[in-house]
This record gives structure tokens, C-alpha cells and sequence, in this order.
């Protein structure tokens, strides 16, 4: 018998495959998709957990020195925005991804 149950769940995209394991430049897509939909500060989880991995990975700066001036200000206002929101939420506060 195990006594490691239940198993901790890693985010996932609606296909099943857990963000982890998906490619960078597919991660800055879906990135780039998300903030072109109408987004609401309220709803913070998919989009912070893929710029959660995006800083994890290393590649957070390195996309918002290749995005326009404007718009990476408004993905990262829109980030922490909603970590915000998640804080407040959840009473607790997120761990900076570095």
C-alpha cells in the first residue's frame, strides 16, 4: 500500500499533456493566443501557470525583450494582475518563479 496518495495533479492542457512537457515556442503560442481572447483578471489559472513555467524555464525574459515595448508591458501589468487575484483568492501568496 502506498501512502503517497493522492498523487499531486501537474497542470494540464485540455489534451492531457502537462505543461511541463510542453515545448517553449508552443507554451509562447498559447501564451500569445490567450492574451489576444478577452481576459479577465478573476480568472488566473491557466494563464499563470504558463507564465509560471515560461519563468521557470528561463524563457519569461528573454519573450518579453522580443515582444513590442507596449505589449509586454501589458502581459506582464496582466500577470501580475492576476497573481493578485490568486493571492487574494487563495490567501496564499504565489512563489515568484524565477
Amino acid at each position: 500500500m502506498t501512502h503517497n496518495l493522492p498523487v499531486p495533479q501537474a497542470p494540464r492542457f485540455a489534451s492531457g499533456t502537462p505543461i511541463y512537457m510542453t515545448p517553449t515556442p508552443a507554451l509562447c503560442f498559447a501564451l500569445g493566443y490567450v492574451v489576444t481572447q478577452r481576459v479577465s483578471a478573476d480568472h488566473f489559472g491557466p494563464f499563470v501557470a504558463m507564465c509560471d513555467e515560461l519563468r521557470r524555464r528561463g524563457a519569461w525574459d528573454e519573450l518579453m525583450v522580443t515582444l513590442p515595448p507596449e505589449v509586454g508591458r501589458a502581459v506582464s501589468l496582466l500577470y501580475q494582475m492576476q497573481r493578485g487575484q490568486q493571492w487574494a483568492r487563495t490567501g496564499v501568496q504565489p512563489r515568484h518563479q524565477q
